[in-house]
């Protein structure tokens, strides 16, 4: 692959599990990485960073992937706000599967919020939709979380529960406390669920 194409293109993410997921993701259903994942280190660095991408001469494609969390009407203002002073025009709220944007003169931007685009959460909510239909770990890890809230011993914050519910879960497994994207790539998360599939349509459809 040409460097310099990878280099034109540019997708934003959160931190180094989104970086992992992702990789581990386009292995899975064989899509090239033609572009380069920056790991922003927090949102706010990453809307930050909004501007100044756009502002780069050799960029053909900015794709970003952000948690809605509790608010996702909240989030997706804050991308739409940065992303209308550069010149774009954008929907009242996200399209379910991805947002992409394509203007004369700009670079083609993609947005993804996790989960889905259209509820509240972040990407362990994402991968929870991974976890295979009708596997029995998960409703036992529910219970778990459950009584510990209902005994108030759980060390938590409610907006992280489901991040303490996929991590419990993946220590249940056969090789406890694996990586997100290990987890991907030995197939204990289902890539091939609607959702799955749906996020990397939208890679593909950005990048390709």
């Amino acid at each position: 692959m040409d460097t310099r194409t990878k280099a034109s293109r540019k997708l934003l993410v959160e931190g180094s599990d989104d970086q992992h997921v992702i990789l581990a993701l386009c292995s899975k259903h064989h899509l090239p990485v033609t572009f380069e994942v920056v790991d922003n280190r927090g949102v706010s660095n990453l809307l930050k960073s909004i501007g100044v991408w756009l502002k780069t001469s050799s960029l053909e494609t900015l794709g970003m992937i952000l948690d809605a969390d509790e608010e996702i009407d909240r989030r997706w203002s804050e991308v739409r706000g940065r992303l209308e002073k550069a010149g774009y025009e954008l929907p009242d709220k996200p399209m379910r599967g991805g947002t992409i944007l394509r203007q004369r003169g700009l670079p083609v931007v993609g947005i993804w919020l996790m989960p889905d685009n259209a509820s509240s959460g972040m990407l362990e909510d994402f991968l929870k939709y991974l976890i295979p239909e009708g596997d029995l770990l998960l409703p036992e890890a529910e219970r778990t979380l459950d009584r510990l809230e209902m005994e108030r011993i759980n060390g938590y914050k409610h907006v992280h529960r489901a991040k303490s519910l996929l991590h419990t879960w993946l220590a249940w497994q056969d090789s406890p406390g694996m990586p997100i994207g290990v987890a991907i790539t030995h197939s204990y998360l289902d890539t091939n669920s609607d959702l799955g599939y749906e996020f990397v349509e939208w890679l593909r459809e950005l990048f390709g």
